[in-house]
Order: C-alpha cells, then structure tokens, then sequence
C-alpha cells in the first residue's frame, strides 16, 4: 500500500482524511506490519495517524456510550480499561453457595450476587504506541472479581472494543510470526538491510496480504465486532 509521502498540503484538507473505514483499515494493517519488520519506519506519518483515529473513534464513541456502566466500581473499570486480556468463568453452585461472592465487584451491589468470576491480565501498554508500560517487578500482571452474569457480559463486550487494537496488534504479530519473518534467519537478514529495503519489505508484505484477502477479511471481523456490540 505505502503511505504517501511528502504531501504538499495538510491532510485534512485531502480527500485521504475522509475516506470511508474500509479505506483507512489497511493503513492500520500497515502500520502493525512496519511495527515488526520496519521499526525506525515514520510511525506518526498523518496517513497513519488519521487512519487509527478515525477507526479508534468509531470503537470508542460506541464502548463509552453503550457499555461504560456508570454503575460500575472504579477499581473494576479500572482493571478493565489497563489490562489487555480477559478470562471469565460461571462459577458452579458450591461456589455461589459458599457466601463468599454474594456482592458484585462490578457494580458493589449485595443485592446483585456474583455468578461469574472474571480474570484481567497481561501488561498495560500505551495506547498510541502499543508498546508495554514498564513496570517494577513486584507488580501483578493480573487482576481478578467476582460479577454477575450481565456485568460480565458487558464487560466482555466494553473490553474488547477498549483493546481492539493491541488485539489487531496480536494478530499481526502472530501471523508474522507463523509465515516465518520472525526466524532468527529473517530477523539477521533484516538487521543488515538498509532502512529502504526494510521498508519495502514491510509494504511487500502488506501487500501480500490484500491480495490474499487478508486484510479484507480483517476488517469483515472489524466490522462485525462492531455490529454485534451495537
């Protein structure tokens, strides 16, 4: 695909800024992809940039409005904006029964007993870069409640429109990983590539993808994802 380069005129007042959501999902793609085989790329080109705003507005206009429970707690909200992944379970009767879950830690209402129990983890990372949050060693990389069934259901759905980045993230970097650019090989041949090869490979790639359908079919889970949400 390859970003424009070197625009004459600011990008807002482009027809690029204003291209529907299944024209800027490739860039973000794009972006991932350059992430991995081409770090030194120029990683706030406005192409990029407008394209992950303009997505990321989407998703978080429709987490915010319909699934930020203003009941719930605040440590809950928490855990579940800063943590990337999610595991929930339905407790079985014993554990229900035992008195020890008989609050929500969602919301904090006694009168709503918690039947699920939720698990967040992995790293907090920034959101812009997608690159983890350092932190000291003696930190949990995990935090866990106890919700009832609707909670965690809205849950579930809020944290996966808050991380479909570093999910997007993911999957790219897996992928890459599974078609071997990620080899010791690959990643010794990349070190001795001047920095326009190593572009050039990062949008070969790319490409190579789209004209499998790759990046097609990505954005069809994008898009239920949201559809399903709403």
């Amino acid at each position: 695909i390859g970003a424009p380069a070197n625009l004459d005129i600011p990008l807002e007042f482009t027809a690029q800024a204003h291209r529907p959501l299944k024209q800027q999902f490739p860039y973000v793609i794009e972006w991932l992809v350059h992430n991995r085989i081409n770090p030194a790329f120029e990683r706030k080109d406005p192409v990029y940039t407008n394209a992950w705003r303009k997505l990321d507005d989407e998703v978080r206009t429709l987490a915010s409005s319909k699934f930020a429970s203003s009941a719930w707690k605040s440590e809950f909200y928490r855990a579940l904006k800063g943590r990337p992944k999610m595991d929930a379970y339905e407790m079985d009767r014993s554990e229900r029964d035992s008195g020890l879950h008989d609050t929500c830690e969602a919301c904090g209402r006694r009168s709503h007993p918690a039947t699920f129990k939720i698990f967040f983890r992995g790293h907090p990372y920034y959101k812009d870069t997608l690159a983890e949050v350092e932190s000291d060693s003696s930190d949990s990389d995990s935090d866990s409640g106890d919700n009832g069934g609707g909670e965690s259901g809205r849950g579930s759905t809020a944290h996966g429109l808050i991380h479909w980045k570093h999910a997007l993230k993911e999957w790219v970097e897996d992928h890459l990983e599974q078609d071997g650019w990620m080899d010791a090989k690959k990643l010794k041949e990349r070190e001795s590539m001047k920095a326009r090869k190593r572009r050039d490979l990062a949008n070969k790639i790319t490409d190579g993808w789209r004209e499998k359908n790759i990046i097609a079919s990505l954005y069809r889970d994008f898009k239920n994802t949201l559809e399903e949400a709403r």
